[in-house]
């Protein structure tokens, strides 16, 4: 009987352990290249301040992966999109959303305060708010 006890603690133990590490993710790109934009994900619009419009579709997209749970392929568009209008704030804070804490995942990354400490040095009316805010441009 006690072994058969034990037998099912392990297996349930191995059962509940399993998805726990499918879960894990990592931030880091999962592939080389530069991030294109992707086919399927609605005309979800937030307008920023760029001369780029292909950065707004990139940080259009970025907003809807992080808003999915895909933070890695989100962080690349809004990294390209930064590339595209380097003067466009609000893809450093795409960036720093998408690395900041989120329900999968608590700990702020060193590359979010990276990215925090970027977003500071624009005017005070285009700074990072708080985590969780969305900050609305003049």
């Amino acid at each position: 009987m006690v072994r058969i006890v034990v037998v099912v603690a392990l297996l349930m133990l191995g059962w509940m352990v399993g998805p726990v590490d499918a879960q894990d993710h990592q931030h880091e790109a999962a592939g080389a290249g530069v991030a294109q934009p992707m086919a399927g994900l609605g005309t979800y619009h937030h307008r920023i301040t760029t001369r780029s419009p292909r950065a707004q579709s990139l940080f259009d997209q970025g907003l809807v992966l992080v808003y999915g749970f895909n933070h890695g392929q989100a962080i690349r568009l809004f990294e390209r999109a930064a590339e595209l209008d380097p003067n466009a704030p609000m893809p450093l804070w795409g960036i720093a959303l998408a690395y900041g804490p989120n329900i999968n995942d608590f700990e702020i990354s060193p590359r979010a305060l990276r990215a925090l400490r970027l977003t500071s040095r624009r005017p005070a009316g285009r700074r990072l708010l708080t985590y969780g805010s969305f900050p609305t441009e003049p």
